[in-house]
């Protein structure tokens, strides 16, 4: 069970706690910033971060309870810094502040910049040296002043970048309406489930996880605290794995058809939605550029569908006569939820 949440932060709370971690941070360290201007920045930390400028993410063992943080801001249009990488004691040598670097990383790509650099200290930084140049940072030219002797400077190409792949299987609640738990359902000598792992295992996706609650021994993301459905999913899934880009099915849907949700990944935009009457928002793929958009939309609304995370990103609708070129009759997106469902499925499958 992953016990750190690492998250975008979206609120006054949320800079409030970042500016208590940076103040932390500062004061850790065995060398004064006065040459940075710290107190100028912690006082209005949008200036830096807020908006388009740039992103602030935390590291949250529970609600209300912050251990981690890093900053990314746009120096110009091609170029990004990281800043303020910080974690408490307690948090450390758990992967968290590898995920952190990832949420900053993958924002500086949707900020548009081709190159993300950062300052560090040779002396008092071990790990945190380690842990950059384990994510392909190297030693680059002084882009800004810092007059300490143990400077290092340090900069990652973001041109050519390949988001990961996640699949996220949307498993819902335990339901036994139909006399056993929906994804354990069998259709055609395997279970429901089975047919949509095989389906993501063909499209070639990095990694497949469960979202809503663990089923068998698949990897899963909860629900974040106060927030159900197929968005928090979502959410839950974007704040695990920073920087991925997600094809999203449900565990109740055995016909989906890898060769759809390839042309789904083939799409630009920042979603891609079978459209048949209305968008099939639980077979589709969200792209990383779908994340901010979804932390606020949850920050500011409790349990948002996904049709509105649709209408707030660029989503491409493919239409009828576009999948239905693609070989696909619309089973793909179909859901088994009732007795009836399961026996036109299964008489459809011996079919096939």
């Amino acid at each position: 069970m992953d016990t750190v949440v690492t998250r975008l932060a979206v609120s006054a709370s949320d800079a409030a706690a970042a500016a208590g971690l940076i103040g932390e941070y500062v004061a850790s360290l065995p060398f004064v910033l006065d040459f940075q201007d710290v107190d100028t920045e912690l006082a209005d930390l949008g200036v830096e971060y807020g908006g388009h400028r740039g992103a602030l993410f935390l590291a949250e063992r529970s609600p209300g309870e912050t251990v981690g943080v890093v900053g990314v801001r746009r120096i110009d249009a091609g170029l990004a810094e990281m800043k303020r990488m910080y974690l408490r004691p307690s948090a450390r040598g758990a992967g968290v502040g590898r995920r952190l670097a990832l949420h900053a990383i993958a924002a500086a790509h949707r900020l548009g910049a081709s190159r993300l650099v950062l300052d560090t200290d040779t002396a008092s930084m071990p790990e945190a040296n380690a842990l950059y140049e384990s994510l392909g940072f190297v030693d680059t030219e002084r882009y800004r002043e810092n007059p300490l002797a143990c400077a290092r400077f340090l900069g990652l190409d973001l041109t050519g970048r390949t988001a990961p792949v996640l699949g996220v299987v949307l498993a819902g609640g335990s339901s036994h309406r139909m006399g056993v738990d929906k994804p354990e359902l069998q259709l055609g000598g395997a279970t429901m489930l089975d047919h949509v792992l095989a389906a993501l295992a063909a499209v070639g996706v990095d990694r497949v996880v469960t979202a809503g609650r663990r089923v068998g021994d698949l990897d899963s993301v909860t629900d974040p605290p106060g927030v159900a459905g197929p968005a928090a999913g979502l959410l839950a899934a974007f704040r695990r794995w920073p920087g991925n880009d997600v094809v999203l099915v449900a565990a109740d849907q055995p016909f989906v058809d890898p060769a759809t949700l390839r042309r789904l990944l083939a799409i630009s935009g920042d979603a891609a939605v079978p459209f048949d009457g209305r968008r099939q928002a639980t077979c589709a793929v969200y792209r990383h550029a779908c994340y901010p958009v979804l932390e606020r939309l949850i920050a500011a609304q409790a349990n948002p569908s996904l049709q509105q995370l649709l209408d707030r990103v660029d989503a491409t609708e493919i239409d009828e006569p576009t999948w239905k070129a693609w070989d696909e009759d619309g089973r793909s997106w179909r859901s088994i939820d009732t007795p009836e469902d399961l026996a036109a499925a299964r008489a459809a499958w011996s079919l096939t």
